[in-house]
């Protein structure tokens, strides 16, 4: 059975973010979501590490933070929540549902939270400058 060209344009659109070639150099290609996200990202940390500066917190710290506590942790709640969503499924066909593709918006901010929360404990700092950071950082850097 042949696709019809209102499917074949459904799924072109749908893939379209992943295959589009921004540019490429010698064997590696760039694809267009990829680097704006990358730039996305960029930008956020950016923000959030000139806020906290500008209250007279430490920017670096804030860079470290974000690459090596909040980013990993974002991931994890994220792909955590869009596990458990599928809670059923899970305990029916357990590999097929790990292995499947998602992420989810309110695990990825209660990851974030919690590893906000756990970045203040260790620093003795209060959480709401930090917040305050990453709550403006978060639009820009979301892509």
């Amino acid at each position: 059975m042949q696709a019809t060209t209102t499917q074949r344009l459904v799924t072109w659109v749908s893939e379209f973010h992943n295959r589009t070639v921004m540019f490429k150099i010698g064997e590696f290609y760039f694809l267009t979501y990829g680097v704006l996200a990358a730039a996305a990202f960029a930008v956020g940390m950016t923000t959030a590490a000139w806020y906290y500066g500008a209250v007279g917190q430490d920017p670096v710290s804030m860079v470290f933070f974000i690459a090596v506590g909040l980013f990993p942790a974002v991931l994890i709640g994220s792909r955590a929540f869009s596990v458990l969503l599928d809670g059923r499924e899970l305990f029916r066909h357990p590999i097929r549902t790990l292995v499947k593709p998602g992420y989810m918006l309110h695990g990825g901010v209660a990851g974030g939270v919690f590893s906000m929360w756990v970045y203040a404990r260790i620093n003795g700092s209060s959480m709401l400058p930090l917040m305050d950071a990453l709550a403006l950082a978060m639009p820009l850097g979301h892509p």
